[in-house]
């Protein structure tokens, strides 16, 4: 059976997925290849593959099913609106505010969970953070069949944890309907099980340049400015990456009403839009209050027209605004109290 060629292998697959997908994969592949399934899987239709080939190519599947997915295009994953309404409406109830959380200081530590057969109630019992790991090299359509079948809560967090490339494909594809053969999901489902199961540490992910930042922050001003010089003779890449980390946005809270003016004054209003949706209200209301009601009423108006700001976009307004804070405090022409 390991004798099997590639193109064997994938003819194998195809024939197991059905006329759709394969009608879809012979369009991704060049003439010479497509023949040569096309006559292999005409040789299945009078001599079908044995039951036990069959078992073979879907224990082999995990190590194909990338190929497949990428070939077969969305024919295999079609959509119903209820669904899609229903999983987007889960998920926006879901929306969190976008923080610049505190590094995790201890390694959290997963049990084993013991097999039980029902791979999506065995997923439903693992962290996000294990299923997350197992699917990270994983295409978009595999990450939405497997999320589809989670719990809602569970899926969403997982959601979350994606870029927001494959985060946008994989909300497409879950708005489609899933049309891929039952013994293949349960085998994609119980490979990303056992994938994750493997999962057991989340391991601290504080690192030296955030326990250095993190040090400088606790430090006077002056004597920060100190050490920072002398770090740069040694080490400028290091220097830039401990700045990036030594204010948050959150400091705004820190600022008096004067300087946070100054602050405002250095930042575009369409900045100020974005880098406020979902902040926390007492930073919003922070800025609001220094600003004339005609200036507020501008930025308010701006950020109903950027409600629907990626994530990355408003963590960018967010630096800009971060990086004008850090420039007037390193100047002396602010202070963060």
């Amino acid at each position: 059976m390991s004798s099997l060629s590639t193109e064997e292998r994938l003819a194998l697959l195809l024939s197991v997925l059905g006329p759709d997908a394969v009608n879809a994969a012979l369009k991704k592949m060049n003439p010479t290849r497509s023949n040569f399934i096309k006559n292999l899987l005409n040789e299945y239709k009078t001599d079908p593959p044995s039951e036990e080939e069959i078992e073979f190519i879907i224990r082999d599947f995990s190590r194909y099913f990338s190929f497949a997915m990428k070939t077969l295009g969305p024919e295999i994953y079609q959509a119903s609106t209820a669904q899609r309404i229903a999983k987007r409406k889960q998920l926006k109830n879901r929306d969190q505010p976008v923080t610049q959380s505190e590094p995790s200081e201890e390694p959290v530590v997963f049990e084993k969970i013991q097999e039980s057969g029902d791979h999506v109630r065995d997923l439903n019992q693992l962290d996000a953070f294990q299923i997350s790991t197992a699917l990270a090299d994983d295409n978009a359509k595999t990450v939405a069949l497997v999320v589809n079948l989670l719990e809602t809560h569970l899926g969403a967090e997982i959601i979350k944890e994606l870029n927001d490339d494959i985060r946008d494909q994989v909300i497409i594809y879950l708005s489609e309907e899933n049309l891929v053969p039952e013994r293949i999901v349960q085998e994609v489902l119980k490979t990303t099980f056992q994938k994750a199961n493997a999962v057991t540490v989340k391991k601290e992910t504080t690192s030296r340049i955030d326990t250095l930042a993190k040090l400088m922050r606790s430090l006077p001003k002056d004597i920060r400015k100190g050490l920072i010089e002398k770090l740069n003779d040694r080490d400028e890449e290091m220097v830039l990456e401990i700045r990036a980390k030594l204010y948050v946005f959150d400091d705004i809270l820190r600022l008096d009403d004067r300087d946070a003016q100054k602050l405002i004054g250095q930042t575009k209003s369409e900045i100020l839009a974005v880098a406020l949706q979902q902040a926390d209200p007492d930073v919003a209301e922070k800025l609001f209050k220094n600003v004339s009601k005609r200036a507020r009423q501008a930025i308010e108006d701006e950020m109903e027209y950027t409600v629907g700001a990626k994530t990355h976009e408003i963590e960018e307004a967010r630096k800009q605004l971060v990086d004008a804070m850090a420039r007037l405090d390193e100047a002396g022409d602010i202070t963060l109290n």
